[in-house]
């Protein structure tokens, strides 16, 4: 009869809407088992709906119980919240002790089959409640020990400062590493002069100088032109501040100009053009065409016509220099100075003759030579200014025809610089009248 009674107030407990508690029933069970006194029939039936009944109203009042309990337990916890971070002005004793309160253990969960899941979400609600209370007020932080140490009341971690470094709290720098920046040699350049600079930073620098402002990217190399002397500023940049800079001068450049003798000359046989400059320096360069020649005043010589480039660069003591170019227009190209015509019967040698007048003049090697342009055939040839032709042909050694046009050619062997070594025109005999 008993143990039916037992197996009746199982079931009747596990069909119940409310959670089943084991505990409950073992506590009930060893009641039950208890050694009574006998006794009829009768009075058993009465002590067993006796215990049944106060069964019933203990799990009943139990359940009842710990449904008040996670009602009032939530909005328990969140006033103790609000109440740690309103309380800035407490003390660090009291913070610790709200803390240890809001990280003691909670109260284990009543197991049962049908409430495991609710139970487990109850601790999950539990934990990150406390981590929210220690998160949400900026004067704890964990040892991770599990001790709650307090920090002063600006955040810090002391006064020491790092650039690069994360944010602490309340935005205050903390110093966890030391950047080191590299600032490149530049060493004293001259007004007007380039210089490659390389930034081997993760970071920008910046050159600034007399109307001057230069910025060089992270992990790049520039080749920067320095356009006025004075004190220029080189400065690794983060976040828009110089936080490591450098300084180094930019010299005074000479000033460079020079002047044009637009009358061309004919000197030993070459076109010449003269060229000036009053600039004073220790070294005075000039490049025209291919050739360079030094000196304060030079000649140029140019052989064909058109605009010509002429480039004057001036060093001064400083070790500085400074170049200016300037062009010149030739309306005659240069051929020798040869003439298109003679007369073989005239008594005047300078007439009667035909040598390009430059090669009496110049002291060159070359090789003349005049074609009869019907058959190709040459009718004259000479490498000596002072053998001209006389209008005889060498083949015949008879004299040509007056009026017809003949075809010469001179190479040269030795030609100066920015000089063709082959020249050639026409030459017509003619009578005399």
């Amino acid at each position: 009869m008993k143990e039916n009674l037992e197996n009746k107030i199982k079931q009747s407990l596990e069909n119940h809407e409310m959670p089943y508690n084991t505990s409950a029933w073992t506590a009930m069970q060893a009641k039950l088992d208890v050694v009574k006194p006998v006794t009829s029939p009768t009075s058993n039936l009465k002590w067993y709906l006796s215990a049944a009944s106060v069964v019933a109203v203990g799990v009943v009042s139990y359940f009842a119980f710990i449904n008040t309990a996670e009602q009032t337990k939530e909005p328990i916890k969140k006033a103790e919240n609000t109440e740690l971070i309103e309380s800035n002005s407490n003390s660090i004793n009291q913070v610790e002790n709200t803390t240890q309160n809001n990280l003691a253990p909670k109260p284990a969960p009543v197991n049962s089959n049908k409430t495991t899941g609710d139970n487990l979400n109850t601790n999950k609600v539990d934990n990150s409640a406390s981590h929210s209370t220690l998160q949400s007020n900026p004067f704890i932080m964990s040892s991770g020990s599990g001790d709650i140490e307090a920090i002063g009341g600006n955040g810090s971690f002391g006064n020491e400062t790092s650039i690069g470094s994360p944010s602490g709290i309340n935005g205050t720098t903390i110093a966890n590493s030391t950047k080191k920046y590299n600032l490149p040699n530049v060493t004293e350049v001259c007004e007007g002069e380039s210089t490659t600079i390389k930034n081997t930073n993760d970071v920008a620098l910046m050159i600034q100088g007399p109307d001057m402002q230069y910025v060089i990217p992270a992990n790049s190399e520039r080749k920067v032109r320095m356009t006025k002397e004075g004190t220029h500023e080189i400065a690794v940049m983060v976040d828009g501040n110089s936080v490591k800079s450098a300084t180094f001068f930019v010299k005074r450049a000479p000033k460079t100009d020079f002047i044009i003798d637009t009358d061309t000359k004919f000197e030993k046989g070459l076109p010449t053009t003269k060229l000036e400059t009053s600039v004073p320096g220790v070294e005075h360069s000039w490049v025209i065409g291919k050739s360079r020649v030094y000196g304060e005043n030079v000649d140029a010589h140019f052989y064909k016509s058109g605009n010509h480039d002429v480039t004057l660069t001036v060093k001064d003591a400083n070790g500085c220099s400074n170049s200016m170019t300037k062009s010149i227009r030739i309306d005659e190209k240069y051929n020798l100075m040869a003439v298109n015509s003679f007369i073989p019967e005239d008594m005047d040698d300078r007439n009667n003759t035909f040598m390009p007048f430059a090669l009496t003049q110049r002291d060159v090697r070359f090789n003349l030579i005049v074609i009869d342009p019907t058959d190709g055939h040459t009718v004259f040839q000479s490498n000596d200014a002072s053998n001209a032709w006389n209008g005889i042909d060498k083949t015949t050694g008879n004299g040509v025809n007056y009026g017809m046009t003949y075809i010469w050619k001179v190479t040269i062997e030795n030609a100066e610089p920015n000089e063709n070594n082959e020249y050639a025109g026409n030459i017509t005999p003619i009578q005399k009248r």
